[in-house]
């Protein structure tokens, strides 16, 4: 299994990054070639470990509809799509193959796809948020995923201890706000001494 590191920068350190390590620039924009094809995807630690492409970027990449059909949603949208086997090349290194997903909507507007950090060869993915601030810190947080026969498809997330037991985050900087549901709201609350004092927002009011 190939073990995966994903980091959130404030900025780039003085000193170039390694062969192994990939930088992703503030807009996630990337560019990336699917069975030969090249496009420009989106990268993001939010992303299913799946990647997602639209239908006229699978058709360009001579992908064809396999068994196993897709669903997914972005915010509270449903999508469904399609999925095969194809090649992908994200860098200068060799191409390989992954299942991908196909859809006719896109799933990030402006983008032929979304991939995320486990979409890509590299075993290092940084993403640059902005520049330094005074007095930040560093904290490395490793990525995990699912398990089982679909559990790579997931999104990768990191785990944070809350009153003793695990509480698993997705890190996701293009939402302005952080999100829970109602039990980690309340273990939230409990733990540093805060309080629950305005209205549920549901997912279907939220931006997506």
């Amino acid at each position: 299994m190939r073990r995966l590191a994903c980091l959130l920068s404030a900025a780039l350190t003085a000193a170039a990054p390694s062969p192994s390590e990939r930088v992703i620039a503030p807009d996630g924009r990337e560019t990336l070639s699917v069975n030969g094809i090249s496009r420009t995807v989106l990268v993001d630690p939010a992303a299913l470990g799946i990647p997602i492409i639209t239908q006229s970027y699978a058709q360009a990449a001579g992908m064809k509809p396999g068994m196993i059909e897709i669903g997914f949603r972005v915010g509270p949208v449903r999508i469904d799509g399609h999925s095969a086997v194809a090649s992908i090349r994200s860098g200068p290194g060799e191409p390989f193959k992954r299942r991908i997903a196909f859809a006719e909507p896109a799933y990030a507007k402006g983008f032929d796809g979304v991939f995320g950090p486990a979409s890509l060869a590299d075993p290092v993915i940084r993403f640059r948020l902005r520049d330094p601030q005074p007095g930040e810190r560093v904290i490395s947080l490793p990525m995990v995923g699912g398990s089982g026969m679909f559990g790579n498809w997931g999104s990768r997330y990191v785990v944070i201890t809350i009153e003793g037991e695990p509480m698993r985050v997705i890190l996701n900087p293009r939402n302005p706000r952080s999100t829970t549901n109602a039990g980690g709201a309340v273990r939230l609350a409990r733990a540093y001494g805060g309080q629950l004092s305005a209205r549920r927002r549901s997912r279907r009011s939220s931006s997506a």
